[in-house]
């Protein structure tokens, strides 16, 4: 894997680790049902699932066995990710919306089946790997680009909403701009989807093509900034959006 998208997947893994860790330790004391399932999701892949898929890389000449065991490391915290941001989204936006509780719930296994779905055809013929996994991957980045999408839209709502009482001086600027990274950060993983469904589509191999690797961790640095200002930002940038936010009110 190039320079370019390692060192932008580095970050992302550094980032998404220190905030699934701090997601952890805030849901232990709070017992918050937001912070729980998004910090181990986050956690997950962050731990379990980048270093699984670089190691399959670099394992490309080595034993099928072992790339294919650990591939399937890796492969399992992306389904529980998946299906922690649909919950998340659902329980910090919608907790009392039946409706959309249930299509979170849906969503979150078919997104275990997805993963399911591609450790199998994977097990069940090594030699067409791409074939056969191809349409259990399309469903689960489906899914993943579904959850980007209906988190970015209620983040981006909340916003407004947020900014317009900041304004008033009835919100905090700070948390306000939160949720406009929290959207930002959903706007460019949703491209990333996009782009890497249809790339696997195509038949492309995305972990080993530059391309689609550029992309990724393009996608992974704009999240890794945004998730960084986010939860854990700099005084420098507090004290920017707080000026900010009073200069418009």
């Amino acid at each position: 894997m190039g320079a370019l998208a390692l060192a932008p997947l580095a970050a992302f893994l550094l980032v998404g680790a220190v905030v699934g860790v701090r997601l952890l330790l805030l849901a232990r004391r709070t017992g918050g049902l937001p912070e729980a399932v998004l910090g181990a999701g986050l956690a997950g892949v962050c731990f379990v699932t980048l270093p699984a898929l670089l190691a399959t890389v670099a394992l490309e000449l080595g034993p099928l066995g072992l790339r294919t065991a650990v591939f399937l490391v890796g492969l399992v915290p992306i389904g529980l990710f998946v299906a922690s941001f649909h919950l998340f989204t659902w329980s910090v936006f919608r907790r009392n919306d039946a409706l959309a509780g249930s299509f979170a719930v849906v969503a979150a296994l078919l997104s275990i089946v997805a993963v399911g779905g591609i450790g199998w055809m994977r097990i069940a013929h090594p030699g067409e790997v791409e074939l056969y996994t191809r349409p259990w991957a399309l469903g689960l980045m489906t899914l993943f680009g579904v959850g980007f999408v209906w988190t970015g839209i209620e983040s981006t709502i909340y916003y407004g909403r947020m900014r317009r009482r900041a304004a008033l001086g009835l919100a905090d600027a700070v948390v306000a701009n939160r949720f406009l990274l929290w959207g930002f950060a959903s706007l460019a993983a949703t491209g990333c989807m996009l782009g890497v469904g249809a790339a696997k589509f195509a038949g492309v191999k995305v972990i080993a093509e530059p391309a689609t690797q550029l992309l990724i961790g393009g996608a992974g640095l704009v999240v890794a900034v945004s998730w960084y200002l986010a939860f854990l930002p700099p005084a420098v940038y507090l004290r920017w959006v707080r000026h900010r936010g009073a200069s418009a009110g």
